[in-house]
């Protein structure tokens, strides 16, 4: 259910073996002062056509993440069987600059067609999207500035082809900065609109603004409606859509990071009402979101396949406490993150909730996640209020309790469930354990108490249970 609960904390650029297209191997060093060596006759054609007009020494330049993660990307932008170029590269004299060069393929061989400037020192990703919903192709392109994540602007690019099928213009339609983006189909139209979260600086201070751009019907990208968005986070992990339906509009979801440690989501949907984008979570007054708040970096998630996001909101589990040399964070009554005793710091229960349309949080799911120890634990409803965790941090142990009088005490021990390094793990080592999971480096394993059975818990119903973070 729970898969890759950890947002990603660094992209990674693979500088070798890179597939944008499909039968070129580039070199790993980004500066490549000589030809990458290629395979494939056309592939071939297509280097040379490039060195011609690159004139000189160059370095290549590649996308740091998305599907085309090499200097040269290969598309059928026109829909007629052949594969169209672009290229991006910087020349020697020009380091801080990528240029693109474009090339199409007809009478058998490769010709430039157009080679202009970038807008950034780098490119962050590439994607070729119908966003007019004509059946034709825009090139996106996400330029970033100086290695840094908030300074970002997204070109769109207009291409425009002969009665031949050869690109005769490349028109630059949309040029916006931004810290975040979506590109999707947010009203189900067929179109596709852009979503951007962008910065306003005024009077010493900062505010995010979500901003929905469209086609209007002179084919121009105009903005739709913006809304004000929490100004205290510090980055954002992803933007997801979830569709709309008879009942309710279209919704955006925002995972959004906070300090070091934790993270928030803003929910963000069309309100007839005011005909416009609307964030119910935002406290006007604070420009802030806190009611999402949660001390784990957890994204939002479609956990259980019915089409709705979910979002994960954390409670203190009622009776766990944490036994520890070093300090626990913990989540107060305002969901703030706040430090507390070493030998009391709860274990957090997540509420996988849905967003109702009288913008009310509805669960449907509970997990008690284990992030150092990577792996979650999936509460069946009927042990909510009834099982609680001992969270031993030094010997990567979690023992599960009875809870009695409404948590004021606990009863009897159930299971436990240890985490042990798969170079140290043996059944005679660990006496009464039963291994129920590894992963390359580790061993997870189980150990039932008598009273466990008086909760219908066996080691297959934890093992069901139990779900490592990948």
């Amino acid at each position: 259910m729970l898969k890759k609960l950890l947002a990603a904390a660094a992209a990674v650029l693979l500088l070798c073996l890179l597939s944008g297209c499909d039968t070129i191997l580039f070199s790993s060093v980004d500066n490549l002062m000589r030809p990458p060596k290629i395979s494939g006759e056309i592939n071939s054609q297509l280097m040379k056509a490039f060195e011609v007009s690159a004139g000189g020494n160059y370095s290549l330049k590649y996308p740091l993440s998305g599907d085309y993660q090499s200097p040269c990307v290969m598309y059928d932008m026109d829909n007629d069987g052949t594969e169209e170029a672009i290229i991006f590269y910087s020349p020697e004299n020009e380091s801080t600059t990528v240029r693109m060069a474009f090339f199409d393929y007809s009478e058998e061989k490769w010709s430039i067609v157009s080679d202009f400037k970038g807008l950034g020192n780098s490119i962050n990703q590439v994607s070729f999207e119908d966003i007019k919903n004509d059946g034709t192709v825009q090139v996106a392109i996400s330029w970033g500035f100086f290695d840094t994540k908030t300074a970002n602007i997204l070109s769109i690019y207009s291409i425009g082809f002969s009665d031949e099928s050869v690109i005769n213009s490349v028109q630059l339609i949309f040029n916006e900065p931004y810290s975040a983006m979506k590109i999707f189909d947010v009203d189900g139209s067929g179109g596709k609109e852009i979503f951007l979260i962008s910065s306003l600086a005024s009077n010493d201070s900062v505010k995010k603004i979500g901003t929905l751009y469209a086609v209007r019907s002179d084919g121009s990208i105009a903005s739709v409606s913006s809304v004000t968005m929490d100004s205290t986070v510090s980055g954002y992990s992803s933007i997801k859509l979830e569709a709309a339906s008879e009942n309710k509009p279209y919704r955006i979801f925002v995972d959004a990071i906070k300090g070091d440690i934790t993270m928030s989501t803003e929910i963000i949907y069309w309100d007839s009402k005011i005909n416009g984008l609307y964030s119910p979570l935002l406290n006007t007054d604070t420009q802030s979101v806190t009611s999402t708040v949660r001390s784990v970096r957890i994204e939002s998630r479609d956990i259980n396949g019915d089409g709705l996001i979910e979002t994960p909101l954390q409670v203190p589990l009622t009776g766990s406490y944490t036994t520890s040399s070093t300090l626990k964070a913990e989540a107060s009554a305002d969901n703030a993150v706040v430090f507390s005793s070493p030998a009391t710091a709860s274990v957090f229960l997540t509420k996988w909730c849905t967003f109702s349309v009288d913008n009310k949080f509805v669960p449907v799911a509970y997990s008690a996640i284990n992030s150092s120890d990577y792996y979650v634990f999936n509460y069946k409803t009927e042990w909510l209020d009834k099982l609680t965790i001992e969270n031993d941090v030094e010997n990567r142990i979690w023992t599960f309790y009875e809870v009695i009088n409404s948590g004021s005490s606990l009863g009897d021990k159930l299971f436990s469930i240890a985490t042990i390094p798969f170079s140290d793990w043996s059944e005679e080592k660990y006496t009464g354990y039963v291994k129920i999971a590894e992963n390359n480096s580790l061993v997870y394993a189980v150990k039932l108490f008598d009273a466990a059975k008086n909760h219908g818990i066996t080691t297959e119903i934890v093992m069901k249970q139990f779900e490592i973070i990948e």
